[in-house]
């Protein structure tokens, strides 16, 4: 599927892929802010790498919650 995506080509996703996929991310976010909060980076590169990491799926449910709503504004 995210190769006919990547092709330009439409992809149809059930809303319920979608609603586990943005559940799964937001867990994903969570366990990450726990993980930092309770200071399991045990060195710089692995707290940068947590934050890129959340920042990164932060940015990824920001798109798509943009591909929603536009999918929402064609209908």
């Amino acid at each position: 599927m995210l190769s006919q995506y990547l092709l330009g080509k439409p992809l149809v996703v059930g809303a319920s892929l979608t609603g586990d996929l943005i559940g799964r991310i937001k867990a994903r976010r969570l366990e990450i802010a726990i993980a930092l909060a309770d200071g399991h980076a045990i060195n710089i590169e692995s707290y940068h790498r947590l934050v890129g990491t959340y920042q990164g799926l932060g940015e990824a449910l920001d798109t798509l919650d943009e591909l929603m709503t536009e999918k929402d504004e064609d209908l």
